[in-house]
């Protein structure tokens, strides 16, 4: 699925001595943060439909995957945002309610295993 020409300039990005966000050729709002180590992460930028305030979201990303195909699911992820977006709702802020709910599901599981049922 990706671009032949897209993924030889992501590889040929270099670190620096901070991190640094290149735009990904051809995509709205699809960046690759390079870091001081040499580690490559994709981010989605966006405008909150709520606030209109810019916003940076990390894609989820499998580090055993080529960067090829780091890359397509960065493109589905993008696409699955920009439909949220379009919808009303803001990515960043279902993705953190989702992540505080597996800490509540965690958090209740370990209760459960220490000392039975709270009342």
């Amino acid at each position: 699925m990706a671009t032949p020409k897209i993924i030889p300039t992501l590889r040929a990005l270099r670190p620096r001595e901070k991190p640094y966000l290149h735009s990904v050729p051809g995509t709205v709002g699809l960046y690759l943060q390079v870091k001081p180590n040499g580690t490559k992460e994709f981010l989605y930028r966006y405008t909150n439909p709520l606030t209109g305030s810019r916003r940076k979201l990390l894609l989820d990303s499998d580090p055993n995957l080529s960067l090829a195909d780091q890359y397509d699911e960065a493109v589905i992820q993008t696409t699955q945002h920009k439909r949220t977006i379009k919808a009303g709702g803001d990515p960043l802020a279902i993705a953190l309610e989702a992540q505080q709910n597996q800490i509540r599901r965690q958090d209740y599981g370990e209760g459960m295993h220490k000392g039975g049922a709270k009342d």
